[in-house]
């Protein structure tokens, strides 16, 4: 396996090091360290907890500020990299970093390698440090270390890891618990008397699209690691999915059919404006706030749109996510049982409709021709037969712990109330979800208080005895009557981040089979912009649109703060005043708003617990963000004290940001904002020394994300070959030592030659690489640009001339290159990093934008893509957009 032979590789690498600089004295450095002057005002300092756990040790970097020309590898560097203007020079000299953006006509051929590995970032990291062996470094090859490349590594494979389960687990389990829930339903009309068929044939109905979405899969690869390409883009069309069907429409009244046959072209439209627009389809809402379904929505976006098994199980799961039964609509009560009733599966000794693994021929071997999920039998093949419950609560809990709980009912609630235990106060065993690893509980069952108490009087008499209800309980009258106050107090099973939940944030109220999930990154849109005044029907200056600088203010950056006025003003909802020099007291009253807000968000995110940011994955990813947001005095290095740091951490943090809504976008709660509703040389080459930026708690807090993973992967018995010594392992080790580095760096010790060879030719790309992959020719996917629609603003029909309607994107284009100078360890010199390009673009809406439209616009006329098949988009004229003001002490 490659991954084995690279790490074997680089074992002897290692050693063969040991023994060079054993054997021979490198050249002494040129240039003493000197003491260190201060470069700016004393500011919050956080020196992070000492390796041990003991005391932190008060930051004691040293050095002083240098011309950028007098580095001893400038020559090296310019060669490479530039030739440099004279406002970079002075940028450089005064920032002490200089961003080299990676764009089309601005990136000269020699700046990066054109080898593209498993990803452009990850690999271009790779190149800066050279080859591995001492006597061919160059001067050139001083690389710095900063967060960017470690959460871009992290988000490629964290990236992998969902996809792969998702395309070897997940899908066919969805398949699995939708058959199953098919024919169970089947077999529970053919019995129920005639006044309940009507709901049984619409609760069929609604099953039979999502059924009909995944089943256009195509077929699974040849080999694991094979390229991620269509075998048969012909598999997941419209006409395809009609065709499939065809062999259940049979089973339906005509109506139905021709319904259906509407929403399966509805969510194969191109654009929003060709489905069809209705404020319901078979009887299911959506759970976002809009007037009609947005089809759009079932655009693949993200990786989703890679192949046929991705793009068919993002289109189901928005359809099981994203439309439901309202909880205040007892019409709609009788689908909700139903499918309660299918899911839960026959009763009273009747046996499961059970769908073998064999129906899921997606079903594949990971790395090594082994099942990924094989330690736990979660959902690979050999893992048997699954009841559609059973299907259910395995999807749940391997979710739950990537993106995060829900908190919103779903099904799991409804069978609570519908198949009550002995006392009537909860589901039985069989229905009841197991518990998400980390105390995630995506599927926990529904615990008294919770809305699912006992029965209480005026209930229906199948309730009052206890007894499960029949296939005749979706016709009950007085059944469904007896639901209606228990099912205003459904709640999701998910108990973490209490502290964000409290009081409630009153949604739509719609119960879905699958919900969508309670994300921070959700909340803090859905509590800075007037979405939820409109849930709540309250009065609210809150603006419409969200920008992610809110987030970083409310995660803490007084930069992001700083900018937060301009950004109202630019994206402003209220009419500007007549005196343009005159006060704006619309503005002034829309920021108080925002910052009262703001302010109580913040202080409830400075009340979760700990134990709150490991439930998921996701949630530790953005644990790791938040300490992007602190300003650095006296013992810090001098560009971390800077001008332009502020403005460096916020494109970091936005940047990764970015990444986790790209990666989570299929489960995260979607927001809607609408108003009123080896060489000849003997010896080794002169060292070059590189850097790694000392955010000692951002060290701490991304060794935790990982450890987050490791613990994940372990209790839900997946990945297993990635623990230890395997991919992840080796990925913690390598922070570890990060870690220590910043350390010694910031107390102002030495790091010694053998830790700076280790911060020159540590690599990362193996992180993006699928299992089984060897790599090959670099396609779109190598690419690390991508976008992701994070809000929809709709139309207010009472708005005004500033009404506002599009959609909110974040970007990423190109990675930049990074210099940043440094002075400790007795050597002046430029070092060289990777940084991410950030956007945030709102636009009309329509059609999604996915990666490979916008990577036709990020890279066209790249040297990097110019074998690369890049579809361009003609609704940014093949030009990327202007850069947020926020960057403007970094642009040149």
């Amino acid at each position: 396996m490659e991954n084995s032979a690279r790490r074997a590789s680089r074992l002897c690498h290692a050693l063969c090091l040991a023994a060079f600089l054993t054997a021979f004295t490198l050249a002494p450095a040129e240039i003493q360290a000197q003491e260190a002057q201060g470069a700016g005002p004393a500011q919050e300092q956080a020196a992070g907890a000492a390796a041990d756990g003991g005391a932190a040790a008060p930051p004691a970097f040293r050095e002083k500020p240098f011309d950028p020309r007098k580095a001893w590898n400038f020559k090296d560097i310019e060669e490479a990299y530039g030739p440099f203007s004279d406002e970079q020079l002075a940028r450089l000299a005064r920032d002490r970093l200089l961003l080299l953006p990676q764009r089309p006509g601005s990136r000269p051929e020699a700046r990066l390698e054109n080898t593209l590995g498993h990803d452009e970032m990850l690999s271009g990291f790779e190149s800066l440090g050279g080859p591995w062996e001492p006597f061919e470094r160059l001067p050139r090859h001083a690389r710095f270390v900063g967060p960017d490349v470690i959460l871009h590594a992290f988000h490629k494979y964290f990236e992998q890891r969902q996809k792969e389960a998702e395309t070897v687990i997940l899908s066919p389990l969805l398949r699995q618990m939708l058959e199953g829930a098919y024919r169970n339903a089947l077999d529970l009309r053919s019995r129920a008397p005639q006044e309940a068929r009507p709901a049984w044939d619409l609760a069929l109905a609604q099953m039979a699209v999502p059924l009909t979405l995944i089943s256009t899969a195509g077929p699974p690869p040849e080999y694991p690691g094979m390229p991620e390409g269509d075998e048969d883009s012909s598999a997941d069309t419209a006409e395809a999915a009609l065709a499939n069907f065809a062999a259940r429409e049979g089973d339906l009244p005509e109506d139905l059919r021709a319904e259906a046959r509407a929403a399966i072209l509805s969510v194969y439209a191109k654009q929003a404006q060709e489905g069809v627009q209705a404020a319901s389809v078979l009887g299911l809402e959506p759970s976002y706030a809009s007037q009609s379904v947005d089809w759009s929505q079932f655009t693949p976006r993200s990786y989703y749109e890679v192949n046929s098994r991705l793009r068919a199980y993002f289109r189901a799961m928005i359809w099981l996510g994203q439309l439901g039964w309202r909880r205040d609509n007892p019409g709609a009560y009788p689908q909700a049982v139903a499918w309660a009733l299918a899911l839960a599966g026959p009763r009273s000794g009747q046996a499961p409709a059970a769908v073998p693994s064999a129906a899921a021929p997606e079903t594949g071997a990971g790395a090594d021709g082994a099942d990924p999920a094989a330690e736990g039998g979660q959902g690979g093949e050999g893992a048997g037969s699954k009841t559609p419950l059973q299907a259910w609560t395995e999807i749940m809990d391997i979710t739950s712990f990537f993106a995060g709980g829900y908190d919103d009912p779903s099904l799991n609630e409804v069978i609570g109330l519908c198949l009550p235990g002995p006392q009537g106060t909860q589901a039985p065993p069989e229905a009841q979800g197991g518990q998400a690893p980390q105390g995630g509980q995506g599927t926990q069952a529904p615990q008294g208080g919770q809305g699912t108490q006992a029965p209480q009087d005026g209930l229906g008499a199948q309730a009052q005895q206890g007894a499960p209800p029949g296939p005749g309980a979706p016709g009950d009258q007085e059944y469904l009557a007896s639901l209606a106050p228990r099912m205003a107090l459904l709640e999701g099973s998910f108990s973490g981040f209490s502290e964000l939940r409290k009081g409630g944030y009153a949604g739509k109220g719609v119960i879905t089979p699958l919900p969508q999930r309670f994300t921070v990154p959700w909340f803090i849109t859905f509590q800075l912009t007037v979405e939820r005044a409109m849930l709540r029907n309250e009065p609210t200056l809150m603006p419409k649109r969200f920008s992610s600088l809110y987030l970083a203010d409310v995660l803490g950056s007084a930069y992001a703060s700083s900018l937060v006025p301009r950004q109202l003003a630019e994206t402003r909802d209220t009419p500007p005043p007549a005196d343009p020099g005159g006060p704006d007291p619309a503005l002034e009253a829309a920021a108080a708003a925002y910052q009262a807000k703001k302010s109580e968000v913040g202080e409830a995110l400075g009340r979760v617990s700990p134990p709150d940011w490991r439930l998921s994955a996701a949630a530790s990813w953005l644990n790791a963000l938040r300490t992007l947001t602190r300003s650095y005095g006296e013992g810090y290095p001098l560009y971390m004290r800077g001008p332009a740091y502020g403005a460096k951490q916020l494109e970091t943090l936005l940047g990764s940001y970015t990444e986790l809504r790209h990666d989570t976008l299929l489960y995260d709660k979607p927001n809607y904002a609408e108003g009123g509703n080896g060489s000849d040389e003997e010896t080794p080459r002169r060292l070059p020394k590189g850097f790694v930026e000392p955010n000692l708690e951002f060290w701490d807090a991304v060794i935790a994300a990982v450890s987050t993973l490791e613990d994940g992967f372990r209790e839900l018995g997946i990945f297993g070959d990635d623990l230890g010594e395997g991919n992840l392992g080796a990925f913690k080790g390598d922070l570890g030592r990060l870690a220590s580095i910043a350390r010694r760096e910031l107390s102002g010790e030495s790091v010694g030659e053998e830790d700076y060879e280790f911060i020159r030719t540590f690599w990362l790309d193996y992180l993006a690489a699928e299992r089984g992959s060897s790599g090959g020719t670099p396609s779109e996917n190598s690419l690390s640009g991508l976008i992701c629609d994070i809000q929809t603003v709709l139309p207010d029909p009472n708005g005004g001339p500033n009404d506002q309607e599009g959609i909110l994107y974040e970007a990423l284009g190109p990675p930049s290159l990074m210099l940043v100078l440094v002075g400790n360890d007795g050597e002046e010199r430029v070092t060289v990093g990777m940084a991410f390009d950030h956007y945030e673009l709102f636009l009309p809406r329509g059609a999604r934008l996915t990666d490979s439209a916008w990577k036709g616009i990020a890279y066209r006329g790249l040297a990097i893509a110019e074998d690369i098949e890049l579809r361009p988009n003609p609704e940014l004229l093949g030009e990327l957009p202007p850069k947020p003001f926020w960057y403007e002490p970094l642009l040149q």
